[in-house]
């Protein structure tokens, strides 16, 4: 749940923003009641656990959100890729590193 409202916070655009925030939201609500009516403090529901119950169209839908959700993570600033320094051209023997041969 932190994670997914981080990567909303650092979204590029509102529609990202709101994207993350329901998908984020969705998967938490899910959970939260799911582990409700497993301790008793909640009435039954037919809600799934996210990646945990059996079923194929829950697991498939939650990765597909969580898939998204990643798309969105990878557009953003919150992570800032490291430049990459150009290679140096070596020219003496000297400078190579040799290591043993066993």
């Amino acid at each position: 749940m932190l994670r997914g409202f981080k990567i909303a916070k650092f979204a590029k655009d509102d529609f990202s923003r709101l994207l993350a925030i329901g998908i984020t939201s969705t998967i938490t609500m899910y959970a939260l009641v799911n582990a409700g009516v497993t301790i008793g403090i909640l009435p039954t529901t037919g809600l799934p656990m996210p990646f945990v119950s059996y079923g194929g169209s829950s697991l498939l839908f939650s990765s597909f959100a969580v898939g998204v959700l990643l798309n969105v993570s990878a557009h953003t600033d919150l992570h800032p890729r490291a430049l990459r320094i150009p290679e140096t051209v070596i020219t003496s023997a000297d400078e190579f590193a040799v290591g043993k041969v066993y």
